[in-house]
């Protein structure tokens, strides 16, 4: 297996969510599975405004790159001041991986 790694961003939001939040998703995901790197992306969310996302990529250098991606840099900034209660970033080398 080739090396992969994981960001796990688990987030509480503001209720409701506002349209500019759902609309900057969508484009989000949109961007990112262009990015050299990218291999894909898991999200969920329950009504209450907790959600995790887990995005999966080849190497530690995409993901900065992703990081330091100006729509990215807008969403954060959005996120900081009027999307999220709180969240956790967490990056993780995935060191195995199986299924039924």
């Amino acid at each position: 297996m080739e090396k992969e790694y994981a960001v796990i961003f688990k987030t509480k939001r503001q209720l409701p969510m506002p349209d500019a939040y759902i609309e900057m998703s969508h484009h989000l995901v949109e961007r990112v599975s262009k990015l050299p790197g990218f291999l894909k992306i898991d999200s969920v969310a329950d009504t209450e405004g907790r959600g995790i996302s887990v995005s999966y990529w080849s190497s530690l250098e995409a993901i900065k790159k992703w990081k330091e991606e100006p729509l990215h840099l807008e969403a954060q900034k959005k996120g900081h001041s009027e999307w999220y209660l709180d969240y956790t970033v967490e990056i993780c080398e995935i060191l195995k991986s199986y299924r039924k």
